[in-house]
């Protein structure tokens, strides 16, 4: 039973991995990493100390709106809900008072 389990998880990220979401994440990273302006924004973001300052906001402001990253957080958005929904389903086969009901 393992080995067929593995084989069907084998067999699910596969597929996600040749998803067109994912595949979309993949590229728009490879985008976002090769946009040097973008690139600067970050590092002048992840290296401010200030977190309330007005150029702060204004910054990570500037850096959301940024389509790329904001195609790109929409759909790391929808990928982290269908995982928890993975999880959600996993939790419930193993979930020990489930299986301690159906055997009694």
């Amino acid at each position: 039973m393992n080995e067929k389990i593995l084989d069907r998880i084998d067999s699910l990220f596969k597929e996600l991995n040749n998803c067109d979401e994912i595949l979309k994440m993949k590229k728009l990273k490879e985008e976002i990493t090769s946009n040097e302006e973008l690139k600067n924004l970050l590092e002048k973001y992840r290296n401010m100390d200030n977190k309330y300052s007005k150029e702060y906001v204004e910054l990570k402001k500037q850096i959301i709106e940024n389509p790329l990253i904001s195609e790109y957080r929409s759909l790391e958005d929808e990928l982290y809900f269908t995982v928890l929904e993975m999880n959600k389903r996993l939790n419930k086969l193993v979930d020990k008072k489930r299986c301690q009901s159906e055997n009694n």
